[in-house]
């Protein structure tokens, strides 16, 4: 279901602040009984609109999840880039019949990386 998905991916985003916070946001993510490749389209998604948000002030306000990226902090237009491109690579891992649960730790982690390497 891509509503629970999208819930847990907005849970992630605003409780995972750094990387001690992986291993905890994982346990999470496993316990939630979401599959992988519904929580990646939905994290997909949440940073493509992340992207739009923070290129547009037009657009901003039209977006249903604009609340929740103005109380999101750290992110910013180049970091929802980089995590875009860091999930295109986990969803073809995924494809492939990768390792999920190190697939998605590395993931969260590369988020992170992100997020500090182009804060705002």
């Amino acid at each position: 279901d891509f509503a629970k998905a999208d819930d847990l991916v907005k849970d992630v985003l605003s409780s995972m602040q750094n990387s001690r916070d992986v291993l905890k946001t994982m346990t999470k993510i496993t316990e939630s009984g979401v599959k992988t490749g519904e929580f990646l389209d939905a994290l997909e998604v949440l940073f493509y609109d992340m992207m739009v948000y923070f290129s547009s002030e037009r657009v901003c306000e039209t977006l249903p999840n604009a609340s929740f990226f103005s109380n999101l902090k750290g992110f910013n237009r180049a970091s929802a880039v980089y995590a875009l491109d860091r999930i295109k690579e986990a969803k073809v891992k995924d494809y492939f019949n990768g390792n999920d649960i190190m697939m998605t730790e590395r993931l969260l982690l590369q988020i992170l990386e992100g997020k500090y390497k182009w804060k705002r």
